[in-house]
């Protein structure tokens, strides 16, 4: 039916006009119709293309001024939305059928599910595979996704080591459950593929478009900043779907105190937030961020806590006192959030020595570019910076010279063997000295027992923060050391 004449068919009746366009309705139909007076006509290019609306499948229809060689035009529009490597939709078409499913969701409510797969150590696996090598990798990748799944789904190659998946119409949950199904079949079809000299490293993340979606940036960023292991909802996950902007009357603010080893006369104490059940327990942040992220409800979570922390430090006026605030990863994939947090520092009157924004180390290797911006913007307000979960696995040191941030803390899983490891002891203690030599101050958490804390200052941790000296409280009343109570 391809470029035929629509004069052929106006003379059928409704029914076979109607069998006409609904035949194999995946499949694009394009006639040309002239309109207009005898003497002053036009030919039109009518496109009728398979589309959902709230939910249904119908026919779309694109009119437009018919070109002079309609099948070159169509041969041209269709290599400038591909990818040349894959022949997966590039990402300048891809992000056209992102705002239109987001424009859907505002208007319709209808949700859908963007997943985006990256291949992790991309310039190792070139440096090993060479570049014809490498680029059989992503051709594997994307002749795999053109075929993935057995729904409606448009798949895009983003960038050079990156793949994206926009599922229409699709809940949350069967969302999570394609994006655990592409992940073990990835694994599974490309662990040895290609890549015997080198094991293929994938990492998936996944974004909701609902009504709190913002652009097509936004719910790329959103994704590729949620492939953090501590992303993926549990079953015992609270779900916070209905939870309105200003209904946090269960969530909690706790404290506890970060102990210098050096007794600095700095009163710190990093906020912590907790949520509390119909038993009145206090549940940890993994039994409802997950969820708050595919939400896009943790950028309303991170300001409520910022609002009640100012708000805080604003009527007790201690000066002295330095409050450490965790952003999460998918809030910084709003750049308007610096904007808004520079109103609320002018509103309250609060120092800006005062408070210390923390963002996790795997933050900055989801989305590099994003979370330095976001360091220079609290650079530019005069906030201060802390980088957590350092794992010296990952050469943290070009990164910390990049972002300038005044505080580390380091993971946990660094420090728990060096009370039996003389080897692990050089290591942390190297890793640390240098990391001050960028004039960066040193700490740790989850710190249970006393006699780990002499050890903690000979390997030069300027911070200690853990249940050892107080555990997290609704109160900030600890009474901090002075120098001459340090006895270690």
């Amino acid at each position: 039916m391809l470029g035929k004449s629509i004069n052929d068919l106006v003379h059928t009746d409704e029914a076979s006009l109607c069998d006409v366009l609904t035949s194999n309705c995946n499949e694009k139909k394009t006639f040309t119709l002239q309109a207009g007076r005898a003497d002053k006509s036009a030919m039109l290019s009518l496109t009728f293309s398979h589309s959902v609306f709230r939910g249904q499948d119908c026919l779309k229809l694109e009119a437009i001024p018919a070109s002079g060689n309609a099948q070159h035009r169509r041969k041209k529009q269709r290599r400038n939305s591909q990818d040349l490597l894959t022949k997966l939709e590039n990402s300048d078409f891809f992000t056209s059928r992102i705002e239109s499913a987001i424009s859907c969701a505002l208007q319709t409510k209808v949700i859908s599910i963007l997943l985006v797969i990256r291949i992790d150590k991309f310039k190792s696996l070139q440096e090993t595979l060479g570049r014809s090598g490498s680029n059989r990798v992503i051709e594997d990748i994307g002749g795999f996704l053109k075929t993935a799944i057995n729904k409606h789904f448009a798949a895009s190659r983003l960038a050079e080591n990156e793949f994206a998946l926009l599922l229409f119409n699709t809940s949350m949950q069967e969302g999570h459950s394609l994006k655990e199904y592409l992940e073990s079949r990835l694994a599974g079809a490309f662990s040895t593929c290609n890549t015997k000299a080198m094991p293929l490293h994938l990492s998936t993340g996944m974004s909701v478009i609902n009504s709190k979606a913002l652009d097509a940036e936004d719910m790329i960023n959103r994704a590729r900043l949620n492939t953090d292991h501590d992303s993926t909802p549990r079953n015992e996950n609270i779900d916070l779907a209905a939870l309105g902007e200003t209904d946090f009357d269960k969530f909690k603010l706790v404290y506890q105190p970060l102990i210098s080893l050096h007794a600095d006369n700095t009163e710190r104490y990093e906020v912590l937030i907790r949520y509390e059940d119909g038993n009145r327990q206090l549940l940890l942040p993994h039994r409802f961020l997950p969820q708050a992220r595919l939400d896009n409800k943790t950028e309303d979570l991170d300001k409520w806590v910022i609002s009640h922390v100012l708000e805080q430090a604003h009527y007790a006026g201690n000066n002295s006192r330095m409050l450490f605030i965790h952003v999460d990863g998918s809030t910084l994939a709003n750049l308007n959030m610096l904007s808004w947090l520079s109103a609320k520092l002018k509103t309250f009157r609060v120092s800006t020595d005062q408070l210390v924004i923390q963002i996790s180390e795997s933050v900055f290797y989801n989305n590099k570019t994003i979370a330095l911006e976001f360091c220079a913007g609290l650079r530019e307000l005069g906030l201060g910076l802390s980088i957590t979960k350092i794992n010296n696995s990952l050469d943290p040191l070009p990164l910390l010279n990049q972002a300038k941030p005044d505080f580390t803390r380091l993971d946990k899983n660094l420090i728990q063997d060096c009370a039996y490891s003389v080897h692990q002891q050089q290591l942390v203690k190297k890793l640390i000295n240098a990391i001050h030599y960028q004039e960066i101050l040193v700490g740790v958490t989850e710190i249970e027992e006393f006699e780990m804390l002499p050890l903690l200052w000979e390997l030069g941790l300027d911070i200690v923060q853990g249940n050892v000296f107080q555990a997290p409280d609704t109160e900030m009343q600890f009474c901090f050391p002075q120098k001459r109570d340090i006895m270690l």
